[in-house]
């Protein structure tokens, strides 16, 4: 087999033609649209990189702001439950004070009744007394219980001062003597006399009657009275045991 050298030189020198021409017309357009192609891609990377890092900021700046809203609603939560606590705290105490004030008001009220109720009852046994004690006094009446009333208003008399003597005897109304039934002629007599030694002058006296006094006798004039009667007594005993009360 015989090489044949011109062939393979013209075919070499094709390739050498081919390839200069290829680097001529078709290399360097290549080349040029990879290097365009390479600076877009290059230019959307450093936009991407761009648009991370802000949007990195962006992220970072929302993770600041939810922190700080969430910090602000843990702050406002512990604040309402804090205010919750005390307004709770306010309206027990509140609720305890109206029970303590109405237990109070209460018992107020029922240590008054208590007291009013055995106001009554005394105020009734005192009535009951008095009413009884009228009832068998009545019994009593006599000479002897007559008497100790004459000697007692006379008594009474004399231990008045001069000036209450005088201003008895001066007033121009008349002195009236007060029995519990009409008293007999020479007793009247006889008890003003008693009366006028005793005031060291005759008085104008009149004599009147008057059953509910049930024993006694008293003097009465427009300005003065001495009582002397065991009503007098027993009112007397009424008004101390109600002041008791």
């Amino acid at each position: 087999m015989t090489i044949d050298w011109w062939g393979i030189g013209l075919q070499a020198l094709n390739v050498l033609i081919l390839i200069w021409l290829l680097s001529r017309v078709l290399w360097r357009p290549i080349v040029n649209a990879i290097e365009q192609r390479r600076a877009a891609i290059q230019a959307e990377l450093e936009t991407a990189s761009a648009t991370q890092t802000r949007a990195e900021a962006l992220l970072a700046e929302v993770e600041q702001t939810r922190a700080q809203l969430t910090a602000e609603c843990d702050s406002i939560r512990e604040a309402r439950l804090i205010e919750a606590a005390a307004s709770a705290d306010a309206l027990l105490s509140s609720a305890h004070q109206q029970v303590e004030r109405l237990q109070q008001q209460a018992q107020s009220r029922i240590t008054q009744q208590r007291h009013q109720a055995r106001q009554q009852d005394v105020r009734d046994a005192t009535t009951l007394a008095v009413d009884i004690a009228t009832r068998l006094l009545k019994q009593l009446n006599g000479q002897s219980l007559d008497e100790a009333f004459r000697t007692r208003l006379l008594d009474s008399l004399a231990s008045m001062s001069a000036t209450q003597r005088e201003a008895l005897v001066t007033t121009p109304e008349p002195i009236h003597v007060v029995s519990v039934a009409t008293l007999p002629p020479h007793e009247q007599h006889a008890l003003r006399d008693a009366i006028a030694d005793t005031l060291g002058q005759q008085a104008r006296i009149a004599f009147e009657c008057d059953p509910e006094m049930i024993a006694g006798l008293e003097l009465r004039s427009a300005h003065f009275v001495l009582h002397n009667s065991w009503r007098a007594d027993l009112r007397n005993v009424d008004r101390e045991m109600q002041d008791v009360i």
